[in-house]
């Protein structure tokens, strides 16, 4: 099993005319801040609701970036 943070945030995607929550997973805050940045950077406005670790097995990691 890995630890990981899950961040459960709400994305105001003004790029693409959108907004959506979402669940992302990191493997550290550092991972999470590059992401946060990445998208402050094109124009989006993000809204974390909750920062939580939780366990994840590798399997299912892998599954979920590979869909």
């Amino acid at each position: 099993m890995l630890e990981m943070y899950k961040y459960v945030m709400h994305i105001i995607d003004n790029e693409f005319e959108d907004e959506y929550d979402y669940e992302g997973l990191f493997h550290d805050h550092f991972e999470a801040d590059r992401f946060l940045i990445e998208n402050e950077n094109v124009g989006n406005e993000i809204i974390i609701y909750k920062i939580e670790k939780t366990m994840v097995k590798p399997e299912v990691l892998n599954q979920l970036f590979r869909d």
